[in-house]
């Protein structure tokens, strides 16, 4: 894991990439993040079908074709349906 490397603010879109729900506790692993410019904090939003906010807390590492996103962390989670698909993409 790259302790000095921080991400910047990301969305995750509920439409490409599973994700899995244990109670208030979701991972998304492998989650890969072309461009590193910019990076300026740990925290990702994921905006549900209802967009309804929730921040996370992430895990990564550094590659040489990009970053490797290996567990996301909500913090606050809403009520949705679980299985949904979801996209990591960046909010600029």
């Amino acid at each position: 894991m790259c302790n000095d490397l921080e991400l910047s603010r990301f969305h995750l879109d509920l439409n490409s990439l599973l994700f899995s729900c244990n109670h208030f506790h979701f991972d998304l692993n492998a989650i890969r993040v072309d461009r590193l410019d910019g990076l300026t904090s740990r925290t990702v939003e994921i905006v549900n079908l209802s967009k309804r906010r929730m921040d996370c807390n992430v895990e990564y590492v550094e590659t040489s074709k990009g970053l490797i996103l290996l567990k996301i962390e909500i913090l606050n989670v809403p009520r949705f349906h679980m299985g949904r698909r979801a996209q990591l993409a960046e909010i600029s």
